[in-house]
């Protein structure tokens, strides 16, 4: 189930991303005449330079942990539902809840601030 939750939010993320920005997003080149069957791979590759590399990490990264923290704040959530009155776990599971919130918070300031960076037109 958790693998199904992070494949989904990794086809959304990067389905509206390339939607969104379709000039961050370059189009394969693909040659019409490969004479050389070894470098048919590599000649499929997407040509970008290492800020789009580098910007592609960093989202993939802020995914799983966006993934990552939705997951905890369920677990958290469940805790308290099952704590039957066990002060323990309800504020062990209150303390889940809050700092998945907080984890959720600094996780989209900081795709907020990657997504502005590579926004910027430096000359």
């Amino acid at each position: 189930m958790i693998i199904a939750i992070l494949a989904a939010t990794f086809a959304f993320a990067n389905i509206s991303a390339a939607q969104d920005y379709p000039d961050i997003y370059p189009e394969v080149y693909t040659p019409t005449n490969i004479d050389d069957p070894k470098t048919e791979y590599v000649n499929r590759l997407p040509a970008g330079d290492w800020r789009l590399i580098l910007q592609n990490v960093i989202q993939l990264i802020l995914a799983i942990t966006g993934s990552l923290t939705i997951i905890a704040f369920t677990v958290g959530g469940i805790m308290m539902v099952t704590s039957q009155g066990n002060e323990e776990q309800l504020s062990k599971g209150k303390a889940v809840l809050l700092w998945s919130v907080v984890a959720l918070l600094i996780i989209a300031a900081s795709y907020a601030i990657v997504l502005g960076i590579t926004q910027l037109q430096l000359v």
